[in-house]
């Protein structure tokens, strides 16, 4: 967790509901599906950290 930068809400919010998106995937067993969502939000994630603001 990143405690020194300042949270931006939206992206926040999209996180949350990628989680749950993903969590959603597994309890349905699309393992599969599950881990193609996985690598597009660690990929985003990676992103939006590196970007420059």
């Amino acid at each position: 967790m990143e405690y020194r930068k300042a949270v931006d809400r939206d992206q926040a919010e999209r996180r949350c509901r990628e989680h749950l998106t993903l969590i959603d995937l597994l309890l349905g067993g699309q393992q599969e599906a599950a881990a193609d969502f996985l690598r597009l939000h660690l990929r985003n994630a990676a992103r939006e950290k590196t970007s420059v603001e």
